[in-house]
């Protein structure tokens, strides 16, 4: 896009010429100024103003009817722009991406959504905080086990402790039809991190609303993402953990497991003909509170292979 404002006609200037005592007036047309499409965008809010954007939209263009085509800017070809540009200077680049609707019609994307990119922070916790090393000792603070205890069992570190949040770290603007093995690749690019060690959550301000995006051949559109919805860039951890798991574990919803028996299942199971030594295995696991706990909370589904071409995408262990 490019503002009208600055790429207007040439108007011509006026001028004279003497010429043997008469005044002959001439047209010479006058050179235009630099480009301003900063007219055309919408300031960032104050809280956006020191997050980093990773995508190269230019800016969010005003909503609304207030821009009419022809009157307030022009769409150009890149190449068009380009030599603009170099002739006459200006600035922000406004480039737009011809799409394919989900109807089959080819549209110009003028107001493709812009996302909001939200990473996890470690916060430093107070030195009498109980510490926890990894997404077992979570669950072992949580099934009351004494954590020095445990500890010393696992051979945990003394570590001070650490929490983790949700921070908004960077904003992008993406076409809707993206998708999300897409968004996935720009950003282990762009974050420096492996593609195994990367998941994507759909985030909109509840934990309600939080999914995790594993269909991959999902497009932004078809996934529910709306402009300024949020996509959580999970990183998996030194340890091997996710942020996530731990959280979950461990977080606002541990009253909620506290209401209700830790570890069900303690009438027993009946024995089906040979399983047998699969029930006593199953009553080990259920009678261990911190397995129970794991299980409870499906964290095993964060552990799956699905991308393991032999096998079954993680089908059969979910």
């Amino acid at each position: 896009l490019t503002s009208t404002a600055a790429s207007s006609p040439v108007t011509p200037r006026r001028s004279t010429k003497q010429n043997g005592g008469g005044a002959i007036a001439s047209a010479v047309p006058s050179r235009p100024g630099m480009i301003d499409n900063s007219t055309l965008i919408q300031s960032p809010p104050p809280a956006y103003r020191n997050v980093t954007v990773l995508t190269g939209e230019g800016g969010k263009l005003k909503s609304g009817s207030k821009l009419v085509r022809g009157r307030d800017y022009e769409l150009v070809p890149e190449r068009l722009w380009k030599f603009l540009s170099d002739m006459y200077g200006g600035s922000p680049a406004l480039p737009r991406q011809v799409i394919r609707s989900r109807e089959g019609k080819v549209e110009l994307e003028l107001n493709p959504p812009n996302i909001k990119i939200l990473k996890h922070q470690t916060i430093q916790r107070q030195p009498n905080v109980s510490p926890m090393v990894g997404g077992y000792n979570a669950a072992a603070m949580q099934a009351g086990m004494n954590t020095a205890a445990y500890s010393g069992l696992v051979g945990g570190s003394s570590a001070p402790p650490t929490v983790v949040r949700r921070y908004h770290a960077y904003q992008a603007s993406f076409s809707r039809r993206t998708a999300i093995s897409q968004i996935s690749e720009f950003l282990c690019t762009r974050l420096q991190v492996k593609s195994e060690d990367l998941r994507l959550w759909f985030y909109r301000g509840d934990e309600n609303s939080m999914r995790l995006l594993n269909n991959e051949q999902m497009t932004l559109e078809e996934a529910g993402f709306q402009d300024e919805d949020s996509l959580l860039a999970e990183i998996r951890s030194r340890d091997g953990t996710w942020p996530e798991e731990i959280s979950n574990l461990c977080g606002e919803k541990r009253h909620l497991a506290e209401a209700q028996p830790l570890v069900p299942g303690i009438a027993g199971l009946n024995n089906l003909g040979n399983t047998c030594y699969m029930n006593a295995a199953i009553q080990v696991m259920a009678g261990t509170k911190i397995l129970a706990q794991y299980f409870k909370h499906n964290c095993h589904l964060y552990e799956l292979n699905r991308t393991n071409p032999l096998g079954m995408k993680g089908h059969i262990a979910k």
